[in-house]
Formats: C-alpha cells, sequence, structure tokens
C-alpha cells in the first residue's frame, strides 16, 4: 500500500463516526483489472456524471485517510464529497492510471480454430507479495458457442474481457483460470487483452 504524507500546511480535521480526527495523509492501495471493471460499470450504470462517480468510487475504494493518532479511516462515497480540494486531488493523483507494462497477444490464431497466445505484461503471483509461482502467458480458446455465451451476452467491451478472462482464459497446464488470478490481472493488461484478443472472437 503506498503511503502518501501531506506537508503540515495540508493536515485538516476530518469528522468520522462522531469523532474528530487530525488527517496527516492517505494510503492508496492497488487496484486490479477486475475491481477496475466493476467500479467502472457500477459508474455507468448510473447514467449521470459518470466519470464524476467513477472517480469518487475509486477514492472510496483505494484511499483511506492516515490520521495522527495512527487510525486509518475508510470513506464513504459520502465522505469522499466532504474532503478538502487539495486532499482529494493529491488522492487523484495518487490512483494507478494504468500505467503498468502492458502484455502482447502474439500473431496468429484467432481464438476458435487456435488459442490466442498472450503474454501477460505482468506475471500473475500467487500472493500480493509477489510470492509463489508466477502465470506469465494465457491461452484464449473456445470452440463452442456455450463457451463464449457469457462473453457476447456482455454489451460494455469492460464487462466482454472480464468475462472473457473468466471464461475462456486459461494458463498453461490449467483447464480455466483460478478464479484468484483473474482477480491479479493488472488494469493494463485487462485493457491489452481487451484490445488485442477481445476483438478476434467478434472477426
Amino acid at each position: 500500500m503506498k503511503k502518501i504524507e501531506f506537508p503540515p500546511e495540508r493536515h485538516f480535521a476530518f469528522t468520522h463516526e462522531d469523532q474528530i480526527f487530525g488527517v496527516i495523509g492517505v494510503k492508496v492501495r492497488p487496484m486490479y483489472f477486475e475491481e477496475y471493471v466493476e467500479i467502472a460499470m457500477e459508474a455507468v450504470d448510473r447514467e449521470k456524471r459518470v466519470e464524476a462517480q467513477f472517480r469518487r468510487l475509486r477514492i472510496a475504494r483505494q484511499c483511506v485517510l492516515a490520521t495522527s493518532n495512527g487510525k486509518d479511516l475508510t470513506l464513504t462515497e459520502m465522505d469522499v464529497g466532504r474532503l478538502p480540494i487539495a486532499a482529494a486531488r493529491a488522492m487523484l493523483d495518487a490512483l494507478p492510471q494504468n500505467d503498468e507494462k502492458a502484455g502482447v497477444a502474439m500473431e496468429g490464431g484467432d481464438g476458435i480454430q487456435s488459442p490466442i497466445l498472450f503474454t501477460l505484461g505482468t506475471p500473475i503471483m500467487a500472493t500480493s507479495k509477489g510470492e509463489g509461482v508466477g502465470i506469465d502467458e494465457l491461452e484464449f480458446e473456445a470452440k463452442t458457442y456455450g463457451q463464449i455465451e457469457d462473453v457476447i451476452a456482455e454489451t460494455q467491451k469492460l464487462r466482454q474481457t472480464l468475462e472473457l478472462l473468466r471464461t475462456v482464459a486459461r494458463p498453461s497446464g490449467l483447464l480455466t483460470m483460478p478464479s484468484w488470478a483473474v482477480s491479479r490481472v493488472t488494469i493494463a493488461d485487462g485493457h491489452a487483452i481487451m484490445d488485442k484478443v477481445l476483438p478476434r472472437f467478434f472477426e
């Protein structure tokens, strides 16, 4: 978790659960593609002020306030609206912006007659500390309609890509993609799969 300390002039008092705390910084936890999609689609489903809703949701889900007494404060969406402008801007600037290394789809393979091979930009590790054997390549192949049905049923590309990871992707040597592995695909790799792998199933 990344920690950002505010300069003394940016410290502020914040009321949380009927108590007043002195806020001295913010902690930002990482976000992966699965949660990114869920938040983005929640914002889209609300229909109004989509970009503003998306930013507020990301702050609420990824940021906690660090206080002078050592207590971390989790934020609700309503709390985000009460933040000082400078603090909110610092949080938005600290949020990861799809700046990880993106993976690459190999040439050839349509996902139906032959698998599409995708080399991940960031290997998927079994733990958040990077321990265990990593997954560095995925295969995408669906030979029947039933295997791709959940992907086609979605209308948003982000949701289609997430379903592709959940139902079609598989690491070498495995029959399916474990749920823990889906949850650790980076935002950059998710977008690369959306741009380079997903369209091949619709050509």
